[in-house]
């Protein structure tokens, strides 16, 4: 994110937080890791993650590996923000087109038009955020998510 996106942003100033362990990486808060129109902020672990969502634009969800779902997108999704993320920070997760951005497969011209819209318009980056909140909990709704899984144990039970 910071090497892929941030410079396109320029001449805008970016304040990026982040949260959690990736506090700890120091070489991140290196003068030379940060592009010169970003602010990096530390928040470290923090107990209330709808109030710094709420107080964001924008949720980074930049995956560059592990397996599975990808959590921390699904809760960047759920709490209604729009995302900028990866192939693999979004593989098996049903973002939409409004609600996401993909630094492996959009252009840079796409990639500065969304981002700014959502920075310029609050109202924008809620209204494709919320778009893409209710898509994404329909999916991992437990009634959806455990109907397979309960279908196989109403099958066992009849046998």
């Amino acid at each position: 994110f910071l090497q892929r996106v941030v410079p396109l942003l320029a001449p805008r100033k970016v304040r990026f937080a982040l949260a959690g362990n990736i506090c700890k990486v120091d070489s991140l808060f290196d003068a030379s890791a940060c592009p010169p129109n970003c602010e990096m902020v530390k928040l470290g672990f923090i107990d209330d993650v709808d109030r710094a969502c709420a107080e964001s634009r924008v949720g980074v969800a930049v995956v560059t590996a592990g397996s599975g779902i990808k959590v921390k997108t699904v809760e960047l999704c759920l709490r209604g923000m729009p995302i900028v993320s990866s192939d693999h920070g979004v593989e098996g997760i049903p973002v939409t087109l409004n609600g996401s951005v993909n630094i492996d497969r959009d252009s840079d011209a796409d990639i500065v038009c969304r981002i700014s819209d959502w920075l310029d318009s609050r109202q924008r980056a809620d209204e494709d955020g919320r778009e893409q909140m209710r898509q994404v909990a329909e999916q991992f709704s437990p009634q959806r998510a455990l109907s397979p899984l309960l279908k196989a144990i109403g099958d066992c039970a009849t046998e």
